[in-house]
């Protein structure tokens, strides 16, 4: 089945902060599973339009977001020299917190989407609210920025006010700093809700050892790899991600199943419970 939608500007605040959003709500629902997507840095909501238009389709609620300083074209306030993860990961509670007064909105039915940073940063929120975050999902998440950032200044002191990273994008001191001494994964673990983490095989940002070790470290999570994909899905990959993430969320209960026969419910469960860490989306090559 599927859903028209319609789209609504929604505006968040954090620390005095305004946060600009889109919500894709299916027409007609009412106390509906919200997705709440959480963009790569240096993007804007505008990565997770094709999320949102695929997932509200399919009937569940969408939000998609600026953070804070996220990006040069974003549409929220702040600047990217005073953004971090930590940063994007305080947005991202006020927008948890602000999403669960929303009257189209189930508060009891609300997953986090992270991408990249974007999903670091949803990582830290869901372990933060376990008790507020129905599901969490990966999308490549760049848990090795932690390691790179000390690769590249060696110490803390060595960091200057402002510099490049990844020899991409120009952020600032604060973006080193916060993170300086935190033990992302000894952070992360605090969720134990259930988990997905897709991440591209043939990654070359954000190896895909650190999706790996992420998987290992939560107490229910699963990886599935797209073999042919590397960091952020295009394509057939993209599509391959979608699908995964819609049967996440009828497995969570969150989307309604489609049709199938009984063999084919059996086989998909089996397939699950077989690989309760591990998985793989259909590839072209692995």
């Amino acid at each position: 089945m599927r859903y028209d939608y319609r789209t609504k500007e929604i505006h968040c605040t954090n620390n005095g902060q305004d946060i600009y959003g889109l919500a894709y709500i299916p027409e007609g629902g009412t106390d509906l599973p919200l997705v709440i997507f959480a963009h790569q840095l240096g993007a804007t909501h505008a990565a997770g339009e094709g999320y949102a238009e695929a997932l509200a389709a399919l009937g569940t609620a969408v939000y998609i977001f600026d953070f804070c300083g996220g990006g040069v074209d974003s549409h929220s306030d702040g600047e990217i020299t005073e953004m971090s993860i930590l940063t994007e990961a305080e947005d991202l509670e006020a927008v948890l917190e602000t999403a669960r007064t929303w009257e189209f909105v189930d508060e009891r039915k609300i997953v986090l989407l992270g991408a990249s940073q974007g999903g670091v940063a949803s990582a830290i929120t869901a372990a933060r609210h376990r008790e507020e975050v129905a599901g969490l999902i990966l999308l490549y998440p760049a848990f090795m920025i932690f390691d790179q950032i000390h690769a590249q200044f060696g110490a803390l002191e060595n960091v200057p006010e402002k510099f490049r990273f990844l020899d991409w994008v120009d952020v600032g001191r604060r973006y080193a700093a916060d993170i300086w001494d935190v033990a992302v994964y000894d952070r992360i673990r605090a969720y134990d809700g259930p988990v997905l983490l897709i991440h591209g095989g043939k990654d070359t940002i954000a190896d895909l050892s650190y999706s790996e070790r992420a998987a290992q470290v939560y107490a229910d999570a699963r990886l599935c790899v797209i073999g042919r994909a590397g960091h952020i899905f295009y394509g057939r990959s993209f599509r391959d991600s979608v699908s995964l993430i819609a049967d996440h969320l009828r497995d969570l209960g969150l989307l309604q199943k489609e049709a199938e026969d009984p063999q084919q419910a059996d086989d998909r469960l089996r397939r699950r419970k077989s690989q309760p860490h591990a998985g793989h989306a259909p590839t072209e090559s692995q």
